[in-house]
């Protein structure tokens, strides 16, 4: 939703419930997510654009089951970042979430092609 001062309001949901953040403007925070097979593992890449310091949380999701947290990476200065799962169960997706430190808002990606 936005403001008259040019702000967002944000009404998230997360384990505690809802959660409502302000944000000084339009988000220029976005995560990009993708996934490589290999023997035995996933390899993980991807880039935080507008990262301002923080870490990196990947989870693992499969359809009927909670989600898990496989990993946290720091990301390098330009965002970037790489994440080897070495214990993969398939088929999965993989969700990379960054809460930008300012704010404290919660960004994420979602692979949207299952990892089989």
């Amino acid at each position: 939703l936005a403001t008259r001062r040019g702000s967002r309001d944000l009404l998230l949901t997360g384990p505690d419930g809802l959660s409502w953040f302000t944000t000084p403007a339009s988000p220029l925070v976005r995560v990009r997510l993708t996934a490589t097979l290999e023997t035995g593992s996933v390899s993980l890449g991807g880039r935080v654009q507008g990262y301002a310091g923080g870490r990196i949380a990947i989870y693992r999701e499969r359809p009927g089951f909670p989600r898990t947290l496989a990993g946290v990476v720091t990301p390098a200065h330009d965002g970037s970042f790489v994440f080897t799962d070495r214990r993969p169960l398939r088929p999965l997706l993989y969700r990379a979430v960054y809460v930008q430190p300012k704010t404290a808002v919660p960004y994420a990606a979602l692979l949207r092609t299952p990892v089989d």
